[in-house]
């Protein structure tokens, strides 16, 4: 009896105080051919979040056949608590990511800044990845229930606890739930860029980097796992029994793998400055499992280096000049720096 209380409290659970349009969703396909921009949709979703929400998303992604790694742009006010999080655990499963933004009249830019409150702000972290600009606008507040017994404080401390279990398993910091309990259930609290990234309410396309030492026969290696909205990044460092350690980098070609087997030019990335690897590259780029494998010897100027760095990556160029490049940056490696010196004493580096 008390779940069945519960329930019907979440679905009358509304932000608005005035009528809004229920959530609507408008789908912009690919501009260009999929060879050059790939397949991925543009949703927009505008308007109040109601309890049907979940269902009429997840009937126009199969009707349209949107596939994942669309791009669910949501403007809303607000609405159903439990309407939201149903939202945000179909974008998950559909594979969505997440922008707060609305649909822009600009053929350069299909989004303009938009605004995201309360309901709305949970079915944003239903997003794998998630954008927020800066001149968008994230607000959460406390939900309004008020608790005339203790049956009813029961039902509350059940549905606080459902809030805080759907931020966690959508990987955003649970401390989000105390901001939103910090503000009163007729007040906004706007979050600043910082603390967006803070409790993990945003992750610009990137998980954070694990950093692990392991063994593979007679090789011990330090190794950096990164999975992004472009695919996965490994940055690892081997070393052999009796040799020179080296760097060996993998990374997902996304489709152009053909073009950057090609390319001639290499370099390491340290803080964001590229370092040429002329003369370090053991073998030519190879497609190993669809993915592009690269191999670097490693001298101690490049050693030191790495172990100073802050960031790492590697990339892949027609000419050092170019303003492209295949590869990854910006891979945190804080923790790698930590592990490394295990590494060192055991690796002749020449």
């Amino acid at each position: 009896m008390r779940l069945l209380i519960l329930l019907i409290l979440l679905f009358i659970m509304s932000d608005s105080s005035v009528a809004q349009q229920r959530m609507v969703f408008r789908g912009q396909p690919p501009s260009a051919p999929i060879e050059v921009v790939g397949n991925s949709w543009t949703i927009y979703a505008t308007g109040e979040i109601d309890a049907d929400a979940a269902d009429r998303l997840r009937v126009y992604l199969e009707k349209n056949k949107i596939p994942e790694k669309s791009i669910l742009a949501l403007h809303s006010p607000g609405g159903s608590l439990l309407g939201g999080m149903e939202l945000g655990r179909v974008v998950r499963s559909a594979g969505l990511f997440t922008y707060v933004g609305q649909e822009s009249s600009d053929p350069d830019d299909l989004l303009k800044p938009g605004e995201c409150y309360s309901a709305c702000a949970l079915a944003f972290l239903g997003g794998k990845y998630r954008w927020i600009r800066d001149a968008s606008i994230y607000g959460v507040h406390r939900f309004s229930f008020s608790a005339q017994s203790s049956a009813d404080v029961e039902l509350t401390q059940v549905l606080s606890a459902s809030i805080v279990q759907y931020i966690r398993a959508m990987g955003s910091d649970p401390s989000l739930f105390s901001a939103m309990t910090a503000a009163s259930s007729n007040s906004i609290k706007i979050l600043s860029q910082n603390e967006l990234k803070k409790w993990k309410v945003v992750n610009n396309g990137y998980d954070s980097t694990a950093w692990t030492i392991e063994t593979a026969d007679d090789v011990l290696y330090l190794k950096g796992t990164r999975y992004t909205w472009r695919g996965v990044n490994k940055f690892i460092l081997v070393c052999g029994s009796n040799k020179p350690m080296f760097l060996y980098a993998i990374f997902d070609p996304e489709g152009r793998e053909d073009e950057i087997l090609k390319m001639k030019s290499y370099s390491l990335f340290i803080n964001d400055t590229a370092i040429p690897l002329s003369g370090h590259v053991v073998g030519p780029p190879v497609l190993v499992n669809g993915w592009i494998n690269v191999a670097f010897s490693l001298d101690k100027k490049l050693l030191t280096a790495i172990r100073n760095a802050k960031d790492v990556g590697v990339a892949l160029q027609f000419a050092y000049n170019s303003s492209t490049f295949a590869g990854f940056d910006d891979m945190d490696f804080s923790e790698g720096a930590k592990k490394l010196p295990a590494l060192i004493p055991i690796c002749p580096v020449r």
